[in-house]
């Protein structure tokens, strides 16, 4: 996928790190358990895009993932908005000494609008293989961002997509532990990022994780399309793959990232059946048999009696 400068606030790096928190996940990478199994795979847009639902204190588009995810406990992941649904208000900058330049740089970055979600479902057939898709993420187009944003001006800021991990169920993210669902005016509806599980956490742009999610879902493989920054690690923590059968996923609340997801698709290829062949014509119909001239039965009354014998000749004299 490609690949974007992005940021977010250093406001946010700054509350992590007052109340340090680190999560570990200790999973086993078990993509079809029996919850799992009893799901419609591969899912498509209609199992798992929600409307707008409770998130951290506002209200959030995006896909309900909770019952596929087994392995990462990602119960949702989308846009989030302020109580009513639609786009905050509020904007972070960021500002980080780049050496390469010798000089600071400044990012900006909002949650992307609600309305910006999108899901699709799509299928292709080519060579005898039906390949299946869905595609699902934040439009990165106007009206709702630059095609390409670069970050660097208020009008390129870059619409960063979120995600709600650690909870039971997605009603879970509504009043997570520890938060707060009394909103700060000066924030335009938005929140700070996630100090916790259930929080406000950046959407994860591992693509080993894009993977997991896309396993999860009935799919074979993905493919991310995220946003990122070379300079400095602004964005909200999220989910990282830690690649030891010990520990393989790490969520470190203290640890602020320099990528978020932005659009995800997922890929399952099978072949196409064979059409069945047409069954056999049905076979042609006997002819009847050959019919039996009509016999007139005896003692008929339209047939006509017998003649007569001739009477006797006299005898002779």
């Amino acid at each position: 996928g490609s690949r974007r400068i992005s940021s977010a606030s250093p406001r946010h790096a700054q509350v992590n790190m007052q109340q340090p928190r680190i999560s570990l996940l200790l999973l086993e990478f078990a993509f079809l358990g029996s919850a799992v199994a009893e799901l419609p795979l591969p899912a498509k847009c209609a199992d798992i895009q929600t409307p707008l639902v409770d998130f951290v204190g506002g209200k959030a588009s995006g896909v309900s993932i909770g019952s596929y995810s087994n392995t990462l406990n990602i119960q949702f992941i989308g846009c989030r908005g302020d109580e009513t649904g639609a786009k905050t208000a509020f904007t972070n900058t960021s500002t980080f000494f780049n050496p390469i330049s010798g000089q600071d740089e400044t990012f900006f970055t909002q949650s992307c609008d609600p309305a910006s979600f999108f899901c699709e479902d799509s299928q292709e057939d080519f060579f005898g293989i039906r390949e299946s898709r869905i595609r699902f993420g934040t439009t990165v187009a106007p009206p709702f961002s630059p095609p390409t944003p670069t970050g660097r001006s208020l009008a390129q800021a870059f619409q960063q997509m979120y995600m709600c991990q650690g909870v039971d169920s997605i009603e879970g993210c509504a009043e997570p532990p520890g938060f707060n669902t009394t909103l700060d005016p000066a924030f335009g509806g938005d929140v700070l990022c996630c100090m916790g599980p259930g929080q406000k956490c950046s959407a994860p742009a591992e693509a080993s994780i894009g993977s997991i999610i896309c396993t999860e879902l009935g799919y074979a493989t993905g493919a991310l399309e995220s946003a990122s920054i070379d300079t400095g690690s602004p964005f909200c923590p999220t989910i990282e793959f830690e690649a030891s059968p010990e520990q393989p996923f790490r969520m470190d609340y203290t640890q602020p990232q320099n990528t978020f997801m932005q659009v995800l698709t997922c890929f399952k290829s099978e072949l196409i059946p064979d059409p069945s062949p047409p069954p056999p014509s049905p076979s042609p119909p006997s002819p009847p048999p050959p019919q039996s001239p009509p016999q007139v039965p005896s003692g008929d009354p339209t047939r006509p009696p017998p003649p007569s014998p001739p009477p006797p000749s006299p005898p002779p004299p």
